[in-house]
Protein backbone atom coordinates (compact mmCIF):
# COMPACT_ATOMS: atom_id res chain seq x y z
CA UNK A 1 0.00 0.00 0.00
CA UNK A 2 1.61 3.29 -1.32
CA UNK A 3 1.37 6.25 0.70
CA UNK A 4 -1.16 9.15 -0.09
CA UNK A 5 -0.45 12.89 0.61
CA UNK A 6 -3.30 15.12 1.67
CA UNK A 7 -3.59 18.65 1.03
CA UNK A 8 -7.36 19.29 1.64
CA UNK A 9 -6.35 21.75 4.22
CA UNK A 10 -4.49 23.80 0.80
CA UNK A 11 -8.19 23.47 -0.14
CA UNK A 12 -10.18 24.59 2.58
CA UNK A 13 -7.77 27.94 3.14
CA UNK A 14 -7.68 28.87 -0.68
CA UNK A 15 -11.58 27.66 -1.81
CA UNK A 16 -13.39 30.65 0.05
CA UNK A 17 -11.66 33.66 -1.45
CA UNK A 18 -11.18 31.56 -4.94
CA UNK A 19 -14.98 30.98 -4.90
CA UNK A 20 -15.51 35.07 -3.62
CA UNK A 21 -13.27 36.16 -6.76
CA UNK A 22 -14.80 33.66 -9.23
CA UNK A 23 -17.82 34.62 -8.55
CA UNK A 24 -17.75 38.09 -9.30
CA UNK A 25 -15.68 38.44 -11.98
CA UNK A 26 -16.89 40.53 -14.87
CA UNK A 27 -15.60 38.58 -17.70
CA UNK A 28 -14.36 35.51 -19.37
CA UNK A 29 -10.35 36.73 -18.92
CA UNK A 30 -10.61 37.38 -15.19
CA UNK A 31 -12.02 33.83 -14.81
CA UNK A 32 -8.87 32.74 -16.17
CA UNK A 33 -6.55 34.96 -14.42
CA UNK A 34 -8.10 34.10 -11.14
CA UNK A 35 -7.54 30.81 -11.76
CA UNK A 36 -4.39 31.03 -12.82
CA UNK A 37 -2.85 32.74 -10.15
CA UNK A 38 -4.93 30.95 -6.98
CA UNK A 39 -3.75 27.88 -8.14
CA UNK A 40 -0.33 28.78 -8.63
CA UNK A 41 -0.01 29.95 -5.45
CA UNK A 42 -1.93 27.30 -4.17
CA UNK A 43 0.89 24.84 -5.89
CA UNK A 44 3.70 27.29 -4.66
CA UNK A 45 2.35 26.37 -0.99
CA UNK A 46 2.36 22.68 -1.63
CA UNK A 47 5.41 22.60 -3.28
CA UNK A 48 7.72 25.09 -0.92
CA UNK A 49 9.95 22.44 0.26
CA UNK A 50 10.66 21.06 -3.05
CA UNK A 51 12.06 25.09 -3.80
CA UNK A 52 10.09 24.64 -7.09
CA UNK A 53 8.77 28.19 -9.22
CA UNK A 54 5.35 27.90 -10.84
CA UNK A 55 4.49 30.28 -13.42
CA UNK A 56 0.45 31.35 -14.12
CA UNK A 57 1.77 30.59 -17.54
CA UNK A 58 2.35 26.82 -16.61
CA UNK A 59 -2.01 26.97 -15.61
CA UNK A 60 -4.44 27.40 -17.93
CA UNK A 61 -7.95 26.48 -17.67
CA UNK A 62 -9.66 24.41 -20.65
CA UNK A 63 -12.77 24.21 -22.11
CA UNK A 64 -12.86 20.31 -21.82
CA UNK A 65 -12.15 18.34 -18.63
CA UNK A 66 -11.03 18.38 -16.27
CA UNK A 67 -10.94 22.20 -17.51
CA UNK A 68 -7.02 22.85 -16.81
CA UNK A 69 -3.88 22.17 -17.83
CA UNK A 70 -0.43 22.23 -16.16
CA UNK A 71 3.04 22.19 -18.30
CA UNK A 72 5.54 21.60 -15.46
CA UNK A 73 7.92 18.86 -16.02
CA UNK A 74 9.91 17.92 -12.59
CA UNK A 75 10.20 14.48 -10.86
CA UNK A 76 9.34 15.89 -7.34
CA UNK A 77 6.38 17.41 -8.35
CA UNK A 78 5.54 14.57 -10.98
CA UNK A 79 5.91 11.69 -7.58
CA UNK A 80 4.00 14.30 -5.04
CA UNK A 81 0.81 14.61 -7.55
CA UNK A 82 0.73 10.65 -8.46
CA UNK A 83 0.67 10.15 -4.73
CA UNK A 84 -1.44 12.83 -3.50
CA UNK A 85 -5.25 14.30 -3.99
CA UNK A 86 -3.75 17.20 -6.16
CA UNK A 87 -5.67 16.25 -9.25
CA UNK A 88 -8.42 16.31 -7.40
CA UNK A 89 -8.53 19.11 -5.40
CA UNK A 90 -7.57 21.27 -8.49
CA UNK A 91 -10.50 19.44 -10.95
CA UNK A 92 -12.90 20.65 -8.06
CA UNK A 93 -11.41 24.09 -8.43
CA UNK A 94 -11.13 23.83 -12.13
CA UNK A 95 -14.99 22.84 -12.58
CA UNK A 96 -15.68 26.28 -10.39
CA UNK A 97 -13.85 28.24 -12.50
CA UNK A 98 -15.40 26.66 -15.65
CA UNK A 99 -19.22 27.14 -14.59
CA UNK A 100 -18.66 30.47 -14.30
CA UNK A 101 -16.42 30.51 -18.00
CA UNK A 102 -19.67 29.19 -19.20
CA UNK A 103 -22.07 31.54 -17.50
CA UNK A 104 -20.32 34.67 -18.52
CA UNK A 105 -20.17 33.39 -22.18
CA UNK A 106 -23.37 32.75 -22.41
CA UNK A 107 -24.16 36.50 -21.16
CA UNK A 108 -20.98 37.74 -23.05
CA UNK A 109 -23.49 41.01 -24.53
CA UNK A 110 -24.32 41.81 -21.06
CA UNK A 111 -20.79 41.46 -20.01
CA UNK A 112 -19.35 43.89 -22.61
CA UNK A 113 -21.88 45.93 -21.54
CA UNK A 114 -20.68 46.57 -17.94
CA UNK A 115 -19.38 50.03 -16.92
CA UNK A 116 -16.03 49.55 -15.55
CA UNK A 117 -14.91 51.95 -12.54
Amino acid sequence: MSIQISFSKLEKEFMPQFRERINTSEDIIDVQKIFSYTIKEMLQKAFEKEGITINEENIALTSSAPYYTITINNHSINELWNTSDLKDILQRFAEVAHKRYIHLQKHLAKTKMKIRR
